[in-house]
């Protein structure tokens, strides 16, 4: 037995070529068109191929089918020999990381604008805002009710929405929680990203006291 990489297309229609799929030809002989892998020896393999893909062979002439297989097992040499296209190149390697840091650099930048706008804040401004305690602030983001985001110097920052009096802090905190684990990077773009089910951003409809509506659309996200 040895295996043949296989284009899955050739080994799906040989399956259906046979009502008993492959094991008419061969009983250990076996199909993963999913992988493209196709364990058979070359007869059965190509016996179970030309049948499978030309189903009508004996009903033109032998002579007919002589040739028609001459051409099948020409062209089924050349799929098996052929030499497979490389997953990536050198060239889409240096594009990928290049877009890759270009990426990073954009949410760098982004972030750090943020925090220009006091967006986010730090855990002690966030502290007094609240007037709680530093381990308040880290035992809420280990229970998944406060979502921290990672600044530039390592130093975590918080929304400031959830020091925001037209918020009920802990309607914030009990969508922050269904988000689950999810980083905090993903939190705080579905509380600020426009939501074609709300109609509005999720901390829009929270202003609203839509808590519910928010809850249903924070569970479909954390689904996707």
């Amino acid at each position: 037995m040895i295996a043949r990489p296989l284009l899955p297309y050739f080994a799906t229609k040989a399956a259906r070529g046979c009502e008993d799929g492959i094991t008419r030809f061969c009983p250990r002989t076996f199909v993963l068109p999913w992988l493209g892998i196709f364990p058979c020896r070359d007869d059965c393999l190509r016996t179970t191929l030309r049948d499978g893909l030309a189903p009508g062979r004996g009903k033109v002439g032998p002579k007919t089918d002589e040739a028609a297989d001459a051409q099948f097992d020409k062209d089924l040499d050349a799929a098996l020999t052929r030499k497979p296209s490389p997953m990536a190149t050198k060239k889409s390697k240096v594009d990928g990381e290049a877009f890759m840091l270009e990426s990073r650099a954009g949410s760098a930048a982004a972030l750090a604008s943020r925090i220009e706008r006091k967006e986010l804040i730090t855990s002690a401004e966030l502290q007094d805002a609240l007037k709680i305690r530093r381990q308040s602030v880290s035992e809420a983001v280990k229970s998944h009710r406060l979502l921290a985001l990672v600044g530039p110097s390592g130093e975590n920052y918080y929304p400031t929405f959830y020091a925001d009096p037209d918020f009920d802090r802990r309607a914030l905190e009990k969508v922050t929680k269904s988000l689950g684990a999810l980083p905090g990077a993903s939190k705080y773009s579905f509380f600020t990203t426009k939501s074609n089910v709300l109609g509005t951003t999720p901390l829009g409809a929270l202003r609203q006291g839509r808590l519910v509506d928010v809850l249903n659309a924070a569970a479909a996200f954390g689904d996707r």
